[in-house]
């Protein structure tokens, strides 16, 4: 428990300053959510998923030196954030968007040493079509609540503290870490997004983050009869 709160606590730190930063950045670029149909928001609300991004790719840069973090999720995760930022800049048609998820998702599901032991090896081709299905259902269900001031924030902490009370911390450590790490940079942007009203995390950060929970979740190794279970 106090490794984990350490975790949150360094999360929490280094977010604040870059938090910030693109607070300052975001109107300048462009990144904006504008209002919309699917929000609440009736102003120009600064977009400050890329501070959740930056932080969460140097720390998978980092830990892959150290833990057994696949190069697979982590390039097809920069996939996901990069399509984001472009989908946040300008909208990007709905089936370009479920074309390059698909592509991802597949091949993070069949090519991820991890959760290919966890879910593929396991259950088989059942078992990978519904991990596709749920992380490709995760990441649009946190997309289309991210309009909501504080929803999608804490859908995504829940998510992460649901990993850390599930998983072992010596089955996957640097998983482990980034959960804690990222309850600590999720608890200034609810901050910023509820009590201030500033800043959203846009479909940049809706969509890296979800996926990376997903794929975190799924590759916990859990005695189940099936692949639903």
């Amino acid at each position: 428990m106090l490794e984990s709160l350490s975790h949150i606590a360094v999360g929490c730190v280094l977010s604040i300053p870059l938090y910030l930063l693109n607070l300052k950045l975001a109107p300048r670029f462009g990144l904006i959510d504008w209002p919309k149909a699917r929000g609440i928001a009736e102003d120009q609300i600064p977009i400050i998923g890329h501070t959740l991004i930056v932080i969460s790719v140097a720390y998978f840069a980092f830990a892959s030196y150290f833990f057994a973090i696949s190069p697979w999720f982590i390039s097809t995760a920069i996939i996901m954030a990069v399509m984001g930022h472009f989908d946040d800049q300008k909208p990007v048609p709905s089936i370009d968007k479920l074309f390059f998820q698909i592509i991802c998702v597949v091949a993070v599901v069949m090519l991820d040493p991890q959760l290919r032991e966890s879910i593929a090896d396991r259950y088989g081709t059942s078992g990978s079509l519904w991990a596709i299905f749920f992380i490709l259902g995760l990441m649009n269900a946190i997309n289309f609540v991210d309009g909501i001031d504080g929803l999608a924030g804490l859908v995504l902490g829940m998510g992460a503290l649901g990993y850390l009370l599930l998983s072992n911390p010596e089955g996957a450590p640097g998983y482990f870490t980034y959960a804690g790490l990222l309850i600590g940079i999720l608890i200034p942007f609810l901050y910023l997004n509820v009590v201030k009203r500033k800043g959203f995390l846009g479909n940049v950060g809706s969509y890296f983050l979800s996926y990376t929970l997903a794929v975190m979740h799924l590759s916990i190794p859990i005695e189940a009869q099936g692949p639903i279970g």
